[in-house]
């Protein structure tokens, strides 16, 4: 058992020496943060066409205001009509995707500011506040999961 502890501690140590193995999960964090600010920012609107149905937005905002579609708020879903039908989404809560922004927002200021550190060899005595910030990032990261379920549910 004390074998594999110590080779364990071997190979985050030698990954620990290399700049590239330790900046790329920071980089693959930040790329997510940006993932996240799209796909939150793309979920904030309607995908209903008010040019092509004049009363098509009055029929968008009924829709999700109904009782049922706040369980299905946050998702794609099909709206089937005896005119043909069509595709339409209710956005996320504004809260929500203002909170989860600010949350991809300081991911990419601290991924930024840690490989600034990283590259450069200098402020490595910053490395602790770095490691608190990115667990309070995940904190953060959980809220916003749980503010999304408790919008499928309320």
């Amino acid at each position: 058992m004390a074998s594999k502890e110590n080779r364990c501690e071997k190979i985050f140590e030698s990954a620990s020496k290399s700049t590239l193995l330790t900046g790329g999960p920071t980089v693959c964090l930040s790329l997510t943060a940006v993932v996240i600010i799209i796909l939150s920012i793309s979920q904030a609107f309607t995908v209903i066409d008010p040019d092509s149905d004049p009363d098509a937005v009055e029929s968008w905002e009924n829709k999700c205001g109904e009782d049922q579609m706040g369980y299905l708020s946050p998702f794609h879903f099909q709206v089937i009509e005896e005119q043909g039908g069509g595709s339409a989404r209710c956005q996320w809560r504004p809260r929500n995707t203002i909170f989860r922004c600010i949350v991809a927002a300081i991911t990419i200021l601290t991924c930024g500011a840690s490989l600034t550190v990283l590259f450069s060899g200098k402020f490595e005595s910053l490395w602790p506040v770095f490691y608190w910030l990115y667990w309070f990032i995940f904190v953060l990261l959980f809220v916003a999961f749980i503010l999304d379920c408790d919008a499928l549910n309320t």
